[in-house]
């Protein structure tokens, strides 16, 4: 099944700019949070708002990035009513 993650994120350096990145895998989306923890604020000051997935029949899934058993690992939120 294919899987789509889009990741929102909001640059505070850049009088709040709202961008969207896209990932193919959830290692590309820990990857991605990685990098941007590791900044430090060096460049810009962007913070990750939401995550989310959807698959080729459109089936959209939330996540957070949670630190678990000394690395990150991306959990599915449960759905909401």
């Amino acid at each position: 099944m294919i899987r789509k993650y889009i990741i929102v994120q909001t640059n505070k350096s850049d009088h709040n700019e709202q961008t969207m990145e896209t990932r193919n895998s959830e290692r590309e989306v820990i990857h991605y949070a990685g990098i941007l923890a590791s900044r430090g604020g060096l460049e810009d000051d962007i913070e990750i708002n939401r995550i989310f997935s959807f698959n080729e029949f459109g089936k959209v899934d939330h996540h957070e990035i949670e630190f678990q058993k000394g690395k990150l690992t991306l959990t599915t939120l449960p759905q909401q009513a």
